[in-house]
């Protein structure tokens, strides 16, 4: 998990150098870009844990698929 943080980091200070015309325009696309960039980890972070996380897999769930299978 610290190797993603670490290459997101690194993949977001390039956009703190870039100079847009208009101040609220860099600040909507990064904030933007930031926004993505945080999803994904927490995406990430939260499929390490599947049956504890913010989106838990119930155990139910997975014998009502069995019976009906069978």
């Amino acid at each position: 998990m610290s190797l993603a943080i670490i290459a997101s980091i690194l993949w977001l200070a390039p956009f703190f150098v870039l100079k847009f015309e208009d101040f609220l325009v860099g600040a909507f696309f990064l904030g933007g870009v930031t926004f993505v960039v945080v999803s994904i980890l927490l995406i990430v972070y939260d499929l390490d844990f599947p049956f504890t996380g913010m989106w838990v897999i119930e155990l139910d769930s997975w014998k009502k698929l069995l019976n009906k299978i069978k």
